[in-house]
């Protein structure tokens, strides 16, 4: 009985353990369209990506600098900004009428990838 159990509790633990975490990638999306690109943020609001994607429906930002950024509207600062920390990303939906710019005491270089 206690076999049973201990192999119940390791079977229950590998198949909700996140090294079998599935993650949804919509194929059309794919198909309709990306584009990727890297960023150099500064001191001064910088848009990310220069250009949208046109009719992107989502954007992924990743930190790939040592300093934290601060994503918000062109008037983002290090104080009012939402904080990306070095290493860290984010998903946003998001069309491309909408301008995501970023801002760090540094200069700090983003990657990006949009999806149409």
């Amino acid at each position: 009985m206690k076999k049973i159990i201990a192999v119940s509790l390791i079977l229950g633990f590998l198949f909700v353990s996140p090294v079998f975490a599935q993650t949804k990638v919509d194929l059309v999306a794919l198909r309709n369209g990306v584009n990727s690109g890297t960023v150099t943020v500064s001191t001064s609001a910088t848009a990310i990506p220069t250009t949208a994607l046109s009719n992107r429906r989502c954007i992924i930002i990743v930190n790939i600098s040592t300093n934290d950024i601060f994503l918000g509207s062109s008037s983002v600062t290090t104080a009012t900004g939402y904080q990306l920390a070095a290493d860290q990303a984010i998903s946003i939906d998001v069309a491309d009428n909408v301008t995501i710019y970023g801002i760090a005491a540094g200069s700090s270089e983003v990657r990006y990838l949009e999806i149409r």
